[in-house]
């Protein structure tokens, strides 16, 4: 800005040229705080994912379900390893992806997941119940559907046929999990879950839609 001014032969665009320096740091130096505590949340629900995966154990065989509360925290606890489990896929998702508008689809939602993680946490903490990432059966069953799939070698562009494919399914399994979840979340009048779960279920529902959009179009 203004980098050819004189300042020495004509003071006054001197000034102007400070003030305007100064006007600019300030601008700054107001967004700045914003800025900073976003990328620490962003930074903070990454490490949360890495760290819960990398912690993560199977769940007890013997754990006991004898009310609607222990199974409200059984189904919160394979969504939340969902999540987890997905956050990975979706990253696998985006970089195989040759459409450029799908790649964005996975790495929008990707994004939305870690925002699903947060809220599952919060649901966590409204009811005493700290979440680990544990086992779920039903989206280990998918990715290892993947792995079998890859192995006979398909093309590029195969590949990405059955990742919109398989992304439906992901989605399916989790709109039907946080349905029941919010459902059991009213019976037990678990206002703060029923919120946070609707929260993650809109944005579920909305991916979906995208999904079979782009499933048509490509």
């Amino acid at each position: 800005m203004g980098g050819n001014v004189n300042r020495r032969a004509d003071p006054f665009a001197g000034q102007l040229f400070t003030a305007a320096v100064a006007a600019e740091k300030s601008k700054m130096s107001d967004i700045l705080p914003e800025v900073m505590a976003m990328a620490q949340t962003r930074t903070a629900a990454r490490k949360r994912v890495h760290t819960a995966r990398r912690t993560g154990r199977r769940k007890s065989n013997n754990e006991k379900i004898a009310s609607r509360e222990d199974l409200f925290k059984h189904e919160l606890k394979d969504i939340y390893t969902a999540e987890h489990l997905l956050m990975e896929a979706l990253k696998k998702l985006e970089s195989e992806s040759t459409n450029p508008e799908l790649a964005r689809a996975f790495a929008k939602h990707r994004e939305e997941t870690a925002g699903h993680i947060e809220r599952l946490e919060a649901v966590g903490e409204s009811i005493g119940e700290e979440l680990e990432v544990e086992e779920c059966p039903g989206i280990e069953g998918l990715l290892e559907e993947k792995k079998t799939f890859m192995a006979h070698k398909p093309t590029k562009e195969i590949v990405q046929v059955f990742n919109i494919g398989a992304g439906q399914k992901s989605e399916r399994y989790e709109i039907t999990s946080y349905e029941g979840l919010i459902e059991l979340a009213e019976k037990l009048g678990f206002s703060v879950a029923v919120a946070d779960l609707s929260a993650n279920l809109a944005e579920e529902e909305a991916a979906l839609k995208t999904l079979k959009t782009l499933g048509q179009k490509i």
